[in-house]
């Protein structure tokens, strides 16, 4: 039985979300939920553990929805993992299965995430009025919640940011008990009125409740300035992180014969190695 368990965010094409499942399957159970204003439909995934349940907004709570669900139906299964690696479809992995499932297994109980202190505009993610809104979309809605957050400033009508100081990459590896503590502990309405809690909420727990862990395994290509999202990785990018200590990467774009030229290869040494 694989040892760990990948959860998956998806919310557009299901090519390269196979093409992601093919590559790990073998190794890895793989549950997944798909947004629900995509056009991706449950019987597009080649995978029996799919769910198309919340309407994901950029920057909004539902993200935190998503990622809970599946959390909880992983746990559901009573399967004794190591870890939950969160990831999003256009991601891929920069080692072999083998070494990713023998890595995590050695390091049971050790969760790996981003966490950094809050400044500047962004600690108005929680002093301001958020409301679960896509922050990047332009709507008469969202022009109301700038306006309302507008008058927070001139004001200064802030809330307390205590307790809520920390931000990170919402892409971690968590150990299950880590998760089970998650889950049992972390006060999850508290951040419904915040932006981008997905980049938060796991970050923050472990910040208040001192709890230990290593450094994030999952890479991300950011441009500076930094921008809304992580740049995609090209060739060179992505044969450099192969000799990296990340286990995962992203953003790629579709076209993935970077990854199976690199995987088959890996398989083609492996059977010349059992073949001697």
């Amino acid at each position: 039985m694989p040892k760990q368990a990948i959860a998956l965010l998806v919310h557009q094409n299901s090519d390269q979300v196979n093409t992601l499942i093919k590559l790990l399957e073998k190794d890895f159970d793989i549950y997944i939920h798909i947004d629900k204003k995509s056009t991706v439909n449950i019987e597009d995934i080649a995978s029996a553990n799919s769910w198309k349940k919340y309407k994901v907004k950029w920057g909004g709570y539902s993200m935190v929805q998503a990622t809970v669900l599946l959390y909880n139906k992983i746990l559901e299964t009573g399967n004794p993992y190591t870890h939950i690696i969160l990831l999003s479809a256009d991601s891929l992995p920069v080692k072999s299965n083998s070494f990713i499932a023998d890595y995590l297994s050695g390091n049971k109980g050790i969760s790996f995430i981003e966490n950094n202190g809050v400044s500047g505009i962004r600690e108005e993610r929680r002093a301001l009025l958020w409301f679960n809104e896509d922050i990047k979309k332009k709507s008469l809605s969202n022009i109301i919640f700038r306006l309302i957050r507008r008058i927070q400033r001139k004001l200064n009508i802030k809330r307390s940011a205590k307790g809520f100081e920390r931000i990170g990459s919402q892409w971690t590896i968590l150990s299950l008990e880590h998760v089970k503590h998650l889950l049992e502990h972390c006060r999850f309405s508290d951040y419904w009125s915040m932006a981008v809690p997905d980049e938060s909420f796991v970050q923050n727990h472990f910040f208040n409740y001192n709890i230990p862990y290593n450094e994030n395994k999952i890479y991300a290509h950011w441009p500076e300035p930094r921008t809304h999202s992580p740049g995609f990785i090209d060739q060179q990018s992505f044969l450099s992180l192969v000799q990296s200590d990340y286990l995962f990467d992203r953003k790629f774009n579709t076209d993935l014969q970077i990854a199976y030229q690199y995987f088959n290869a890996q398989e083609a040494d492996k059977d010349r190695a059992s073949s001697r």
